[in-house]
């Protein structure tokens, strides 16, 4: 997704205890792939204090993206069947 639109990330990058999914250090903007599943189990609470201390720790944004987001980037076309 990122790579498709010509930015240079960070897999998994740390900011203090906390780690991000992707990291666009030029723009200084973070990305968490959270699924349907986070958004629907998460502690809503502490996701918000979370998000906060990294944007009090110089990030412009922390975006979010559900399941419906990464959908036009899966590839399926490589799903496997397993065979007994």
């Amino acid at each position: 997704l990122l790579e498709d639109a010509g930015f240079s990330f960070k897999a998994q990058q740390r900011f203090g205890r906390y780690i991000v999914d992707m990291y666009i250090e030029t723009h200084r903007l973070a990305f968490e792939a959270d699924g349907q599943f986070w958004f629907h189990h998460q502690d809503k609470e502490r996701e918000s204090r979370r998000d906060e201390i990294l944007l009090g720790s110089g990030l412009k944004a922390v975006v979010h993206l559900t399941d419906e987001d990464l959908v036009p980037w899966l590839p399926t076309n490589k799903l496997v069947t397993k065979v007994n």
